[in-house]
């Protein structure tokens, strides 16, 4: 429940300080949307503040397999 902006994002991925304009991280996040969403009707996992950043909200199971 974290809230981290996109030049937090940035530069925990590649280093780098965010440039206007640049919509990296919001497409990486609809994709990482897209493979986390298994039922529709469920909540969201990954919550966007907009003009603040964004925030993972799911509980987390560790399965030993």
């Amino acid at each position: 429940n974290i809230v981290f902006d996109c030049n937090q994002l940035l530069d925990a991925f590649r280093g780098r300080d965010i440039i206007p304009g640049d919509r990296a991280i919001d497409v990486h996040i609809m994709r990482i949307r897209k493979k986390l969403l298994l039922d529709p009707s469920e909540l969201e996992i990954i919550n966007t503040i907009h003009g603040i950043g964004h925030s993972f909200t799911a509980s987390v199971t560790v399965v030993n397999s």
